[in-house]
């Protein structure tokens, strides 16, 4: 078949004369999309410093208070202005807490910081009925550090009256320990799992996520909201892969146990059809074929996420095709630790604060 080429003056005219209609046609376009765009800016900025509603954080102090006040410098220095902090002393913390985070509330002029001593039954709905004054509430450990605009964000996120369990993404901070680059490859796999299925029931409070106090206290607040524009950065306690593996098994056992039959049955039919597919055939070319799709996934996953640098993120790639064997013996884990029937227990209350 021959290229066609125009030669009559008359179809060059033409060609000329549709091109500059497409060429016209796209600079408006573009200068729409950057209009558009200018304004949906300004519209949020308008409403962002317009709508600044109340947010109440909720802290357990377990050490010393001189460990504390990193965060509390973090959380102010964000310069919300409707920003309410409760700090919940332990005995664990010692007999001066409390009269140095009080004395660091006086010099700084805190006002908005409430220091409290914790109570044996103290559970967290007495503690945000009492306490909190917010039209929304979260609970953040001593380690985690939010985002600049985290709070911004989330009064935009919350003006969906909708939504009244707002789920954050857990951001995992490198060092220089695989354990954390397998922490973080993790965490990335999850962030992909959770935009799957980004909506889930629960009536617990759970720390990390940010809860309409209102809806939280009338028991009304059940479905939870993955939200991935909201991230916490957190700085991973686990100092060993036991540590990491208990909280794997804690995870594990939260999935339903529907969802685990459907998963291991998804798992077990994918099996047999891989088997009878390489039946005969060249395994090895099959399982470089499953690394790159592997990587290849990671990488475009891992790209859309912020707050790594370009060095982290490069980090993060080189080490994907190692952590596959990995991953897969974790997925098992996990869905071996689900298959498990937890153990029904009578509680009348619950506590404040759990570990992560």
């Amino acid at each position: 078949m021959e290229l066609f080429i125009p030669h009559s003056p008359l179809a060059i005219a033409m060609i000329v004369i549709v091109t500059v209609l497409l060429v016209a046609k796209l600079i408006m376009d573009a200068n729409e999309v950057r209009t558009n765009r200018r304004t949906f800016r300004l519209a949020s900025e308008f409403i962002r410093t317009r709508n600044t509603p109340k947010i109440s954080i909720i802290i357990e102090l377990r050490k010393r208070a001189e460990t504390l006040l990193p965060l509390l410098d973090h959380l102010y220095g964000h310069e919300y202005p409707n920003l309410e902090i409760v700090v919940i002393v332990k005995q664990t913390a010692g007999t001066k807490a409390q009269s140095q985070l009080s004395y660091y509330r006086r010099k700084l002029k805190r006002a908005n910081l409430k220091v409290i001593k914790h109570t044996k039954g103290m559970e967290s709905e007495v503690v945000i009925r009492r306490y909190t004054t917010g039209s929304f509430v979260a609970q953040i450990g001593a380690d985690d550090r939010l985002p600049k605009g985290f709070f911004e964000t989330a009064a935009m996120v919350l003006l969906d009256k909708q939504k009244d369990v707002i789920a954050p993404r857990p951001h995992t901070v490198l060092d220089q320990t695989l354990l954390r680059a397998l922490v973080a490859v993790t965490g990335v796999w999850t962030h992909a799992y959770k935009l799957l299925r980004p909506v889930s029931d629960d009536r617990s409070f759970v720390p990390g996520r940010l809860y309409r106090r209102k809806a939280f206290l009338n028991k009304s607040a059940t479905h939870v909201v993955y939200a991935p524009t909201l991230a916490v950065r957190h700085i991973d306690t686990s100092t060993t892969f036991v540590d990491f593996l208990k909280r794997l098994q804690k995870t594990g056992q939260s999935i339903k146990n529907r969802t685990v039959g459907i998963i291991w049955s998804g798992i077990a039919l994918l099996a047999i059809a891989l088997l009878a597919l390489l039946w005969s055939q060249d395994v090895i070319l099959f399982i470089r074929f499953l690394v790159l799709s592997y990587s290849a996934a990671f990488t475009l996953i891992l790209l859309s996420l912020k707050g790594y640098s370009p060095l982290q993120q490069l980090t993060l790639i080189l080490f994907a095709p190692f952590s596959l064997p990995l991953i897969l013996v974790l997925l098992l884990y996990i869905l071996a630790s689900a298959s498990v029937p937890k153990r029904r227990t009578v509680t009348t209350r619950k506590p404040l604060l759990t570990t992560r």
